[in-house]
């Protein structure tokens, strides 16, 4: 039997708080009515990269294929549609 039920560690809580801080600034940026604005939405961009990056490595950790067997076949074309688009949208 096995004793070990819980296997999110104080690593993957971090993780896991890194995201949602990185997203909600990336979305600032991106957001962000200034004089900068091109900057601002590159550095957007930059983090949101990041993030996604975070999101991926945080679900290979905690093991999400068990729970969600195709989380990580998301097509490529569907991917890049979605950064084409996001860059071009700058």
């Amino acid at each position: 039997m096995n004793t070990h039920y819980f296997h999110i560690s104080l690593y993957d809580v971090a993780f896991f708080g890194a995201i949602f801080v990185g997203s909600a600034f990336a979305a600032l940026l991106q957001s962000s009515k200034s004089i900068n604005q091109i900057p601002n939405r590159f550095l957007g961009l930059a983090l949101a990269v990041i993030v996604a990056w975070l999101l991926r490595m945080l679900g290979a950790d905690i093991h999400l294929e068990i729970y969600l067997p195709y989380w990580s076949q998301l097509p490529y074309d569907f991917r890049w549609r979605w950064a084409r688009s996001f860059i071009f949208m700058c």
